[in-house]
């Protein structure tokens, strides 16, 4: 059973998502822009941005385990994570374009991200629950 505290713990996982997010964008954006880093080495580098930051807001503020699991231990299993959760979100779109081939333009693959975006938000609250931030 979900008790309350697993929807609060979710909202604040989802708002410090949307914080990583702009993080991310931001970084990208800037470097595309005004840097002579190339487009892939700036995902790469924005990437790691956005998962820095969405980590240590979740470590302290959503999965506050005060010291249970070591930082050791809970950012390579957060990474983990998050790159099960781009592999799901690329699968997820993928599968989309094949099923959803028949609708004019681009809307097949935008519905397969809005779908990927929930699956892999929800998919990702219960992994971070109950594996990256769960003593060893």
């Amino acid at each position: 059973m979900v008790g309350e505290n697993s929807y609060i713990q979710l909202g604040k996982f989802l708002a410090f998502g949307a914080v990583a997010l702009i993080a991310e964008s931001g970084t990208f954006f800037l470097l595309v822009n005004y840097t002579d880093v190339y487009y892939i080495f700036s995902t790469i580098i924005s990437f790691w941005v956005g998962a820095s930051i969405a980590f240590l807001l979740n470590n302290k503020f959503t999965f506050n385990k005060k010291g249970i699991v070591s930082d050791y231990v809970a950012y390579p299993r957060y990474l983990s994570v998050n790159i099960f959760g781009s592999a799901l979100d690329a699968f997820i779109v993928w599968a989309s374009a094949l099923a959803l081939v028949g609708i004019s333009g681009n809307y097949g693959l935008f519905i397969g991200k809005a779908i990927s975006i929930c699956t892999v938000a929800i998919v990702s609250f219960i992994l971070h629950k109950k594996w990256t931030f769960k003593a060893s």
